[in-house]
Formats: C-alpha cells, structure tokens, sequence
C-alpha cells in the first residue's frame, strides 16, 4: 500500500505538466483574441480622415475641373510678382517630378498682362517600394495671372494617363474620374475604390503646388 502511495506521488508532477501543456493552447488561443480585438480598436483610432477629400474637395466651373488659388502679396508691384511666378513655374517644370521627355515647359507668356500659361506631365506616385510602384501620368494647365499686390493662379484641364501599354491601361479626365458625382457615392461620404487614389493624390499635389508658389513669393 506504502509504494502504491509514493508511485501515485511520483506522478503528480508529470500530470500536472501534462494538463498545463494541454492548456497552453487555450490560453494562447484567447491571448491572440485579445490581441485581435486590441488591433482593431487601434486601426479604428488611426483610421485616415478622408474629409478634406469628398464633397466640395475638387471644385467645378462651368461644368470642368479648376482648382483656384489667390494670394495676397501686398506691397509686391504686378512685375515683381510676375519674376517671382516665372521663376518657379520654371523650376517646377524642370523638376523631379516631372516626365524627362520635355513635356513640361512655361508655354505662352503675357509680358503686359503679366500672365504666364504653363503645361505640366508629371508623373503621381500611389505607391512606390522594393516590390512595387504604382504611379499615373498627372497632366495638367497651370495658369497664373499678376497684378499689384495680388496673384491669381489657376490649376486646370487636368487629365491621367495610368498603365500605359498595359491590359490596364487608363486614359481619361478628370471630370470623369475625379469629380464629386463619378468618385463619391450616392450619398457623397465615401471614396469609390478605383479612382480614390487619383482624387487624394490630385487634391493634395495642387495643395502642394499651390503653397510651395506662395512660399516662393513671399521670400521674394
């Protein structure tokens, strides 16, 4: 009775191992649970604010896309301007962003008018790493109008060029591609899916472009 007792001892600790392993994968199961539930509520918290890029973001006139941007520059004669806005429509045409085939280039000037007419083929990156780069032909009109302490400028006639040559390829505007009623959904909340990249991209890059003039004529 005396080693049926001891054996039965001796085992004790091999059994209690033996359920702990068979319980390591439930606990591990409801750990990974926890953690599934922790992720979402932090992809939740950090969820993009799409607002500034649905209803209103990208301005129509007269039924076309023309984004519009006046800056004051008080104390700047409609000359002065004009240098400083031909200076960096130069260099923006000249720029990285821009395709090397000679596309981008200042087109017409007004002297008189102090007007400048720029044509721009840029290329928009979505996505660009070791494994991919997804990118479209961005083109697009840029015109800029100086008077006396003042500029007008103007982003227009803007059209994409995407997977050239390729079974994807897409060649359209912007009023079919990027405007409210064909990139948002009925009730204009959401992004539809296949041109969402394109209206961001748009919205921001002009934005850009349009600060970045700023900042040149104010250091002017």
């Amino acid at each position: 009775m005396k080693k049926i007792l001891i054996a039965a001892i001796a085992l004790l600790p091999m059994a209690s191992y033996a359920q702990s392993e068979w319980e390591l994968p439930t606990q591990k199961q409801q750990q990974e649970e926890v953690k599934v539930v922790e992720n979402k509520k932090i992809a939740e918290t950090y969820k993009p604010d799409l607002s500034p890029y649905l209803a209103g973001a990208v301005p129509e006139v007269d039924g076309k896309i023309v984004f519009t941007r006046d800056i004051d520059l008080s104390g700047m004669t409609a000359q002065q301007i004009y240098d400083g806005a031909y200076q960096y429509l130069d260099t923006l045409t000249q720029g990285s962003r821009q395709k090397p085939n000679g596309e981008s280039h200042i087109a017409l000037v007004n002297k008189k008018e102090h007007s400048i007419i720029a044509v721009c083929n840029e290329w928009m990156e979505f996505k660009h790493n070791v494994i991919t780069l997804d990118r479209s032909e961005f083109r697009y009109v840029m015109i800029v109008n100086c008077k006396d302490g003042h500029l007008n400028a103007t982003v227009g006639r803007i059209n994409y060029l995407y997977d050239e040559g390729r079974a994807t390829e897409l060649k359209i505007t912007a009023e079919d591609w990027i405007s409210d009623r064909n990139a948002l959904n009925k009730k204009k909340n959401k992004l539809v899916k296949l041109s969402a990249k394109f209206r961001i991209g748009t919205i921001d890059r002009v934005k850009q472009i349009f600060g970045d003039l700023e900042k040149a004529l104010k250091k002017a």
